[in-house]
């Protein structure tokens, strides 16, 4: 809820402060600012740009946050895929192990299955 409530005040910070700053920069900067300029229209090319920008590094942060979330998914997917081959392989030997076990010695699993319950 806290953050439903920060996420659009800061962003309405940034979109409102720069033209601001900019207002003040301009009209501060004698090498810019003269009396008989209009500084408005300045002031509104360079917060339109500034806006493209901002939603530009947005966009990509976004995007950024979901091929991290798909990377994550398909390395532990990937990762889940190699632990079950690796138990498969496990069985397999064990398997084709007691296998060979019991044509050498068959004596040793006659008792033993003899003892199962």
């Amino acid at each position: 809820m806290k953050n439903k409530v920060i996420k659009p005040f800061l962003f309405g910070l940034l979109l409102f402060i720069p033209p601001i700053i900019l207002y003040f920069f301009i009209k501060w900067d004698p090498l810019i600012y003269k009396e008989d300029e209009v500084i408005p229209l300045s002031i509104y090319l360079l917060t339109i740009i500034y806006w493209v920008v901002f939603f530009q590094i947005y966009k990509f942060r976004e995007r950024s946050k979901e091929r991290t979330w798909q990377l994550a998914q398909f390395l532990s997917e990937k990762w889940t895929v190699e632990k079950r081959e690796q138990e498969r392989l496990k069985l397999t030997s064990n398997f084709l192990f007691m296998h060979e076990l019991k044509d050498e010695y068959p004596e040793l699993f006659e008792d033993a299955f003899l003892k199962l319950p």
